[in-house]
């Protein structure tokens, strides 16, 4: 793996500035901090000066111009929740701040954002100025910020530092991915001066109940420091005279109401505590904690160093944004920017989420159990739209309830039921954890099937689902999208089988069902309604994609992308054009649907008429390409999706990262290029190499083995910890502990 991500920007380049306030953030899963400049822009900047908490919300109205029945009104959205990184540091009173260009580390192995830069004051005074972040992983509610200062001579250095909550949350009206209000969410409760370098602001929101507080600590060693309060603003200037240079060390610790009864209370304890421990302690414990998650992951790739570094920053990034406490999840922008409202959506569970699985599936676990704890919520949410029994998962929320406000693209996504269930089933075939399933995973299944039964129809076809959309959002409400019912056949066949299973085992369930409900299952899965066209020999979107309108792809100019922006939905749902993977996902799944030559066909149908306007497509097309044996393809898609964020190629990285496209970007070596599969009876691997690399490999974790696998130009090396089963090339091998299985590259 690449251990950094380091570059030199000029201060003119103003996309720049906007774009690493996202790619620099500092978060743990906990807090995140986005990467604005402490001391500000001179410039005319759209700067997100953003601290955020995981699950940390405020209600606010979604009105409805036409207010149907069960029109969702008002929404959950992230809050910007204090400014803690205001740090100005002047050298004879003059502002420092880079005046042409500046650098900028991103440090996988440390956990540090750092930005270094010089500045020359008026009476030629240079000042080499380094700037080093910290979200801990160790300590979550712990952000740290060490600000050092060397002059090439003695000069009078300030630094004038604010800790406030008169902060605002970010908007565009002209962009549906974003808030289209700007809003001052918190209601003031106090700010105070605790002595000792320390400060506590305290807020409260309006309408969601919920409490948050944080407190500032600062020291900067042998400076003449003063404090005041101004209109919640706790402000201090630390002064050196005749200095040659100067560090401020800042410790902030955040605390909420969810987890804790007095917020202000347990701030200060974290906060003590992380002081005790000391600056030092905590960059160890940063850096012992990345040595355990990259041993853990394992991830190399020699070859392209460019890809490298990508798919590295990629899973630091996630790493940062999973949440680890049960109440939250993984936002579609991690907690890097406020695109997307900080909403959880399908995208965690179908394409995050088996990262975590493998490597930690401890992680997974408390994911699972955020979905676990809103089950009550959801099956609300589908009493909601008119089912008798089942649960329906919110197309987008934070707390359980619906976020989605126009319902074609939003509830009527009934796949993330699919994506929620897949992520059990996997977690539960990874790790044989059979306590999460007995108080957890099989009660979502039953519901989550359940819900399928009260959705779809026996007809003279089979089992049949209408009126719901499937992941392409420009094909909406449509009768038996083949992705949705290949997900409900799945679902439906895998929860029957669990169920039984687990009874045959003597396991006492909790909840109450009966062995009709589990003989309909089977019914219903082996009867599933899965659309094929006789004349295309392809597997079709939905019974009605094939009869509209074609459309020329070419013919669509490059600045009316994304599509969705600049077209009426009514124009796109009229014609055959996908924003994304759709059919081509469900063969990536379930490829024993359909016949090889029948996915071959429909990823050739596919690939003309997809934009991959969503940043969730490439990497399906490059696993799917791998699939089908296409490596060049496979890798044409893989370095785009990789690159997405690093490179701002969808032009909205500065709201935040794509967390979904960088999981994606991560299975596509794993589930992609090597072939990696999770079942029952053990892991298959299958794994082709790109001509223009020279090796990649990765770790797993399989019930309790670590297995490495290493692809070079000839073979295939897999070691294992623990006894376990393993098919390479369609031959199964029983390895032993810490045995080593070599196989010839394509078998």
């Amino acid at each position: 793996m690449k251990h950094r991500y380091e570059r030199t920007f000029k201060t003119s380049d103003r996309r720049s500035l906007e774009l690493n306030e996202s790619l620099f953030h500092s978060a743990n899963g906990y807090i995140g901090i986005r990467g604005a400049f402490e001391e500000g822009y001179a410039s005319d900047v759209r700067s997100v000066r953003g601290s955020y908490m995981n699950g940390v919300y405020e209600i606010v109205p979604m009105p409805q111009a036409e207010p149907l029945f069960g029109l969702v009104n008002r929404k959950q959205t992230i809050i910007n929740v204090a400014e803690v990184q205001d740090i100005k540091a002047y050298l004879d009173g003059e502002l420092a701040t880079p005046a042409e260009e500046y650098t900028r580390c991103l440090d996988f192995t440390r956990g540090t954002s750092a930005r270094t830069f010089s500045f020359v004051s008026a009476k030629g005074v240079k000042a080499d100025v380094r700037i080093t972040r910290l979200a801990s992983f160790k300590r979550p509610n712990i952000f740290m910020l060490v600000y050092e200062i060397a002059t090439s001579g003695p000069c009078n250095i300030t630094f004038d530092t604010g800790h406030n909550s008169l902060v605002r949350n970010h908007c565009d009206p002209n962009d549906p991915r974003l808030a289209s209000e700007a809003t001052a969410f918190l209601r003031q409760e106090g700010c105070r001066m605790l002595g000792d370098g320390m400060s506590a602001v305290s807020v409260s929101t309006q309408n969601s109940g919920l409490g948050i507080s944080t407190v500032v600590w600062e020291k900067v060693p042998g400076a003449e420091t003063r404090e005041v309060l101004e209109n919640n603003d706790a402000r201090r200037t630390h002064t050196l005279h005749n200095a040659t240079g100067a560090v401020l060390t800042r410790m902030v610790s955040f605390a909420d109401s969810r987890h804790c009864a007095d917020t202000e209370a347990t701030a200060i304890q974290k906060l003590r505590e992380a002081k005790d421990a000391g600056m030092e302690r905590i960059f160890r414990e940063q850096e012992e904690y990345l040595s355990s998650f990259w041993d853990d992951v394992g991830f190399s790739l020699s070859g392209d160093d460019r890809l490298e570094e990508a798919v590295s920053f990629n899973l630091f990034c996630l790493l940062q944004s999973a949440g680890r406490d049960g109440l939250s999840h993984i936002a579609a922008k991690g907690l890097s920017g406020e695109g997307y409202e900080g909403h959880y959506f399908w995208d965690t569970e179908m394409y995050v989420q088996t990262i975590f699985t493998l490597t930690r599936p401890e992680i997974s676990k408390r994911l699972l159990a955020y979905r676990y704890s809103i089950l009550d919520k959801a099956r609300r949410n589908a009493a909601r739209l008119g089912h008798g029994k089942g649960a329906l998962y919110a197309w987008r929320t934070i707390n359980g309830d619906e976020c989605s406000g126009f319902f074609p693209a939003g509830s009527a996504q009934y796949h993330i039921n699919g994506a929620i269930a897949h992520a059990v089933i996997q977690y539960y075939e990874a790790t044989d954890d059979h306590e999460f399933m007995t108080n957890m995973g099989l009660e979502m299944l039953m519901e989550i099937s359940r819900l399928w039964i009260d959705t779809g129809v026996f007809t003279k076809r089979g089992f049949e689902i209408n009126d719901v959309t499937g992941p392409d959002e420009y094909t909406c409400i449509v009768n038996n999208n083949y992705y949705t019912n290949a997900c409900a056949k799945f679902d439906l066949r895998q929860t029957a089988r669990l169920i039984r299973e687990f009874r045959a085992e003597g396991t006492v369930l909790t909840f109450e069902f009966d062995d009709a409900e589990i003989l309909e299952f089977e019914k219903a899965a082996e009867l599933m309604f899965l659309p094929f066209d006789e004349e295309l020999g392809i597997n079709p979107q939905d019974d009605s994609f094939l009869n509209k309108k074609p459309i020329d792809l070419a013919a669509i100019p490059e600045d009316k992308h994304p599509m969705l922006l600049h077209y009426h939905p009514l124009f796109l749902y009229r014609h055959q054009v996908c924003k994304q993977a759709d059919t081509i996902l469900a063969h990536l799944l379930h490829p024993e649907y359909s016949d090889r030559s029948t996915m071959e066909r429909s990823f050739r149908y596919y690939e003309k008429i997809t934009t991959h306007d969503s940043t969730l497509s490439k990497c399906i097309f490059s696993m799917m390409a791998s699939y089908l044996g296409l490596k060049d393809e496979a890798l044409k898609y893989f370095g785009s999706c990789s690159e997405t964020d690093l490179r701002d190629t969808h032009k909205n990285t500065r709201d935040g990262i794509h967390t979904a496209n960088m999981g994606g970007s991560y299975l596509a070596i794993t589930m992609g290029f090597a072939g990696l599969r999770i079942k029952k009876e053990g892991i298959s691997l299958a794994p082709a190499l790109p001509d223009k690399w020279n090796s990649y490999g990765f770790s797993i974790r399989y019930r309790g083995s670590k297995i490495h696998v290493e692809v070079d130009k000839d073979r295939v090396i897999v070691t294992t910890s623990q006894p376990v089963c393993i098919s390479i090339y369609g031959t199964t091998y029983e390895a032993g502990r810490n045995g080593m299985l070599v196989q010839r590259l394509g078998g």
